[in-house]
């Protein structure tokens, strides 16, 4: 059994489900987060993130406004998803053309202006346009992006109450996603109940608390 600071309950069991949705190592395989080599490729991500977001969020040269990387990535999240599948295919394999040609050299340009969708993409592979080292790059971010938005839902604490707001996010992006990007992120509805599991079993220990 588990307690957070507030002294409310939960079972072992429904903890462990929550770890099971970031367990997935960035080459499919599961992964341990008490290990070495799994904490320092976590913080490898947490940092490169860190490193985006600052840099997207600088303001322009010329003192014009700006339009954050968060909201720049939300608007192209909400065009994505609206496309065919195969369509936004091509279109991200052109651009990943044209950044090939802009940077002059064969390294897998970055990803982090692109849509969840568009990594499905990307990772899915549906058209066999993409290589392995393009796949490995989109599956590296989206596993980025769920470790930064785990550990930004905790705050550097893992009580129920983070832990519990987090589960609430899964739910909330899990009906908002792409079939695509849920199959890329390896969600399943299993995923959905586990989270929803989750957060009714934190609200009824907390009930039984007061």
């Amino acid at each position: 059994m588990f307690a957070d600071t507030e002294g409310v309950i939960i079972s072992k069991d429904v903890v462990m489900s929550l770890w099971s949705l970031l367990n997935t190592g960035s080459t499919g395989t599961t992964a341990t987060f008490g290990t070495a080599k799994a904490s320092a490729e976590i913080q490898t991500l947490i940092d490169s993130r860190a490193s985006a977001s600052s840099a997207g969020s600088a303001p322009p040269a010329d003192g014009g406004a700006s339009i954050s990387s968060a909201a720049h990535l939300a608007a192209q999240e909400k065009a994505d998803n609206k496309k065919d599948f195969a369509g936004l295919s091509a279109e991200v394999r052109t651009t990943l053309n044209e950044a090939y040609a802009r940077q002059g050299n064969k390294s897998v340009p970055a990803l982090d202006q692109f849509s969840g969708r568009a990594l499905a993409a990307v990772m899915l592979n549906r058209d066999g346009s993409f290589s392995r080292r393009e796949m490995q790059a989109a599956r590296t971010e989206l596993r980025s992006r769920q470790i930064h938005d785990y550990t930004s839902a905790l705050s550097g604490r893992p009580s129920l109450a983070a832990l519990k707001a987090y589960n609430a996010q899964i739910l909330s992006r899990y009906d908002a996603i792409s079939a695509e990007e849920r199959e890329a992120l390896r969600w399943t509805g299993q995923t959905r109940t586990a989270a929803q599991h989750f957060i009714q079993s934190v609200t009824t220990a907390s009930t039984a608390q007061d």
